[in-house]
C-alpha cells in the first residue's frame, strides 16, 4: 500500500507552490525538471522578499564616466540588489550607460524638455552554451539550443518612475503584526536621479546625480 494518499491529505491553500511528486517507475519528463526549478526559485523569491526585503543592498553607486565623446555618460558601480520579485542582481564590474542614448524618448512640457532621468536596474536572464539539439528524423539543418540560462541585468535610462510601495514603518511596540512588503509592477530598481544639462555637450559633474539609498 502506498504511504503517500493523496486523499489523506490537507488540502493545500490557493495560490500555495506546488512541486513534482516523484514515485519509483514513474516516467521523469522535461516539465518535471522545469517544474521542480521553478517550485525552489519561487521559493528563494519569497524568501528574499519576505525576509531581506527589496531594493539595493550595497554598492551601485552611480558616478559619471567622465568620457570627453560621451558627457552625458554614468558607470553603475559594483554593487547588489533583490529586486520587488525577489530576484537577486550582482553587478560584478563598472557598467556604462549614456543617458544620451535614450534622448529620443526624452519627454517636454510645453516645448521644453524634460531635466531629470532616473537610472534604472532590472533582472534578465541571458542564454549560454549552445549545442546542436537532437534531429528530428527528417531535419536536415542542424537546430542549435542554448543549454544554460544565466543570471543577467539590465540597465536602463527612465524619464518617469512610479512610486514605490513598502513605505510603511513598523513600530515594534504598536502591538501589530509586521506588514508584508509591497511593490508595484515596474521592474527597475531606481538606482539615481540626474539632474541634466541645458545642452547636450556639457558634461554630467557628480553634483547632477542624486544616487537613492
Amino acid at each position: 500500500m502506498s504511504h503517500h494518499d493523496p486523499s489523506k491529505r490537507a488540502p493545500a491553500p490557493a495560490g500555495s507552490l506546488s512541486r513534482p511528486h516523484y514515485e519509483v517507475g514513474n516516467y521523469l519528463a522535461t516539465e518535471d525538471l522545469r517544474t521542480e526549478q521553478e517550485y525552489r526559485h519561487q521559493r528563494l523569491r519569497r524568501l528574499n522578499r519576505y525576509l531581506h526585503g527589496w531594493g539595493r543592498i550595497c554598492g551601485l553607486r552611480v558616478v559619471p564616466a567622465q568620457a570627453a565623446v560621451r558627457p552625458w555618460g554614468v558607470l553603475i558601480c559594483p554593487g547588489y540588489a533583490i529586486t520587488c520579485c525577489g530576484d537577486d542582481i550582482e553587478v560584478l564590474n563598472p557598467t556604462p550607460l549614456d543617458i544620451h542614448d535614450y534622448i529620443w524618448a526624452r519627454p517636454s512640457v510645453a516645448g521644453v524638455p524634460g531635466l531629470a532621468a532616473y537610472i534604472g536596474l532590472r533582472y534578465a536572464e541571458e542564454w549560454r552554451r549552445p549545442i546542436a539539439a537532437q534531429r528530428a528524423a527528417c531535419q536536415c539543418e542542424e537546430v542549435i539550443n542554448p543549454s544554460r540560462i544565466g543570471d543577467s541585468f539590465q540597465v536602463a535610462v527612465l524619464w518617469a518612475v512610479q512610486a514605490a510601495g513598502g513605505g510603511e514603518r513598523f513600530d515594534l511596540c504598536a502591538g501589530q503584526s509586521a506588514l508584508c512588503p509591497k511593490c508595484g509592477a515596474d521592474p527597475y530598481i531606481i538606482l539615481a536621479s540626474v539632474d541634466l544639462p541645458k545642452s547636450e555637450g556639457q558634461t554630467l559633474t557628480l553634483e547632477r546625480i542624486h544616487t537613492y539609498t
